[in-house]
């Protein structure tokens, strides 16, 4: 069966989850109470100078009968305006990666070293170039839509959009609504009340499916879900986060390659 979680399979993946940040900005079709609720969570997101937050991806590609799966946890701290803490963890592999005063430092627990790099582009831009695994997807998409300017992307690119009501997720009341972007299209779960958050996302990915249908002659089904826990606004404890505190016990190394 095809390798659905080779760094190729990724980069269609990303490629089409990014599509709103690849195309040309389209005449906005936002409803006035999708807008709303995406204003109150950027609204919630830039008033903080920092925060962490635990995201969750889940990926099952089903061709034919056959199915495989792999959980992605992304544990992100974030420091405005460029500084970052990223440590993620798989059954396949696991890996850190930071961001601060223009170095890029990524760090290996299991052979316990790490290569510093300068950076020469911003966050969102160097991580969606790193070309490690699915790092590259999905935190270049979590962080077009909620970090630097939240929500601005999508605003941009949406061509439809529809409010699909209050729902309840085990107990807690949540906004649902949809976005259309053509070649991709989004659910997004946030949260009521005075703390607005982002819950959870789950893209329809028609353009990956049929390029896979195309290619192998069978039923493709891709499903992913993002999921965003453990919201933190206490500073001082995302700060410690963003420490790379193994650098002294680690080996510094010139490259992974």
């Amino acid at each position: 069966m095809h390798n659905w979680f080779s760094p190729k399979a990724f980069a269609l993946l990303a490629a089409t989850l990014l599509a709103p940040a690849l195309f040309t900005p389209a005449h906005a079709e936002v409803t006035p109470e999708v807008r709303q609720v995406y204003d109150r969570l950027a609204n919630e997101l830039t008033q903080h100078r920092a925060f962490a937050v635990d995201m969750t991806l889940e990926y099952t590609a089903s061709v034919g009968e056959e199915t495989q799966w792999l959980v992605t946890t992304y544990k992100v701290a974030y420091e405005r305006p460029n500084r970052v803490a990223i440590k993620v963890e798989n059954p396949h592999i696991q890996y850190d990666f930071y961001l601060e005063n223009g170095l890029w430092t990524h760090y290996l627990p299991a052979v316990n070293q790490y290569v510093v790099q300068p950076a020469q582009m911003t966050a969102p831009e160097l991580i969606s170039r790193s070309g490690v695994g699915p790092i590259g997807d999905a935190m270049i998409i979590f962080m077009q839509i909620a970090l630097a300017e939240p929500f601005k992307v999508p605003m941009q690119y949406a061509l439809n959009s529809e409010y699909k009501g209050e729902v309840d997720v085990d107990g807690d009341l949540y906004d649902k609504v949809f976005l259309d972007f053509d070649a991709v299209k989004w659910d997004a779960w946030i949260s009521k009340g005075d703390q607005p958050l982002l819950h959870r996302i789950v893209p329809q990915l028609p353009v990956v499916e049929n390029h896979y249908m195309e290619q192998f002659q069978k039923h493709v089904e891709l499903d992913v879900v993002m999921d965003f826990d453990n919201w933190n606004f206490n500073e001082e404890e995302v700060l410690e986060k963003l420490v790379f505190a193994e650098r002294d016990s680690a080996e510094q190394i010139d490259s992974f390659e």
